[in-house]
């Protein structure tokens, strides 16, 4: 786990990619003041975990149900009754979906004023995320990664970065930050695990194939 404040064209703080691969994330959010990250081994082909994180729906953790609900977000996590997979879990959250490496790595991002009560969230196109820099807000970029370590192993990651725009906004921040950030790790920590058990739990297979 990594912190940094004022950090500018940091490296990625995942396990080393691919030689000659770049993480979409770099690209998204190069600048930022705060990133935090967090890793899990898993001992299964990095296709199979790349297929359970898709399919994996937030609301399905009681854990991640709780700490988002003290996040702030009671209004709109309740356990699903059928999974909808990440992508329709985190839109239904505000999150935007901003890029994904296909069996690689899956990116979100989230603009507002995360200190205050409401959130302050301010909608925005994928396509305008990047050039997003309103003063008094901040964008928060975060993704989801997994890299191979062998044919049947794999590490998935995630990392959240931060930037702020305007020293209120950092200030305010970096108090919001210090309360919030033991729960944002917990959320964390709860996804990669609900991910590793679908995985192994066989959710992260492939589709059989029909008989002929």
């Amino acid at each position: 786990m990594r912190r940094c404040w004022r950090c500018r064209t940091k490296p990625s703080t995942h396990p080393d990619p691919a030689p000659g691969s770049r993480l979409r994330l770099d690209e998204i959010l190069p600048q930022f003041d705060v990133s935090k990250s967090y890793r899990l081994a898993i001992a299964s082909p990095a296709e199979d975990v790349f297929r359970a994180v898709k399919r994996y729906d937030m609301r399905e953790s009681a854990t991640a149900r709780g700490l988002m609900w003290l996040r702030g977000y009671g209004r709109r996590v309740s356990r699903p009754t059928r999974p909808e997979g990440l992508l329709r879990s985190l839109e239904r959250s505000g999150f935007v979906p901003l890029g994904e490496v296909p069996g690689r790595e899956l990116v979100f991002g989230l603009i507002g004023k995360f200190w205050t009560l409401s959130g302050g969230l301010r909608s925005v196109a994928a396509e305008d995320f990047a050039g997003f820099h309103e003063e008094g807000f901040a964008k928060a970029a975060w993704n989801l990664a997994v890299i191979p370590i062998s044919t049947e192993s794999s590490v998935l990651s995630t990392e959240t970065r931060v930037l702020c725009f305007g020293t209120a906004a950092r200030r305010r921040f970096r108090v919001y930050w210090a309360t919030i950030q033991i729960f944002s790790g917990l959320i964390r920590m709860a996804m990669l695990r609900g991910i590793r058990r679908r995985v192994l739990a066989g959710g992260g297979e492939r589709e059989k194939e029909p008989h002929a």
